[in-house]
């Protein structure tokens, strides 16, 4: 189950040593199960797919559904952001690149899905920086509200280095050292 949730929730592949380390088992059980869950999903009738490329996993959609998914999320592509959106690509723009759980912090809920959801938007997209993973938002967006830079936003340095922010994610970072 815990694997199912991994693979569900990540919008990249995993490797299987990524996968153990964080369930907590070794790669041969992980390998195991991973065939197990291919021979369960990978049917006609079933709408996962186990997709493997050399180390890497994912969990994805069966191929067979791909004409209508495809048409789905060109519709889905066109539509209007959410607000939960808006606050979660805001953020981004003024605070990013940002960690994922700032990001959480933040918004005070977890933000996988409308991250997921934004980098498929081609709104926001993941960099490493000295092997974390940041977000930040896209050329594209920037392109989108014609301007250079993220720079340009209305009171982009004010809110970029916004005191409380900081105050309130080193107040979070600390307490949850303390647990």
């Amino acid at each position: 189950m815990l694997i199912q949730s991994l693979l569900l929730a990540t919008h990249k592949p995993l490797t299987v040593k990524e996968i153990a380390k964080l369930v907590q088992l070794d790669e041969k059980q992980i390998e195991e199960y991973l065939e197990q869950l291919a021979e369960r999903f990978n049917t006609t009738d079933s709408g996962w797919w186990v997709v493997r490329s050399g180390d890497k996993v994912q969990l994805a959609t069966n191929p067979a559904a791909a004409q209508l998914l495809k048409a789905f999320l060109k519709l889905d592509e066109l539509g209007e952001l959410t607000r939960p959106a808006l606050e979660t690509l805001t953020i981004i723009a003024y605070q990013g690149p940002i960690t994922k759980i700032d990001l959480d912090r933040i918004r005070g809920v977890n933000c996988s899905l409308i991250l997921r959801n934004l980098m498929m938007k081609g709104l926001v997209e993941e960099v490493q920086v000295e092997g974390e993973k940041l977000y930040q938002v896209t050329v594209d967006f920037v392109k989108f509200l014609g301007i250079s830079s993220v720079e340009e936003l209305p009171d982009y340095q004010e809110l970029h280095a916004h005191d409380f922010i900081e105050q309130m994610l080193a107040t979070e970072k600390e307490r949850e050292k303390d647990n």
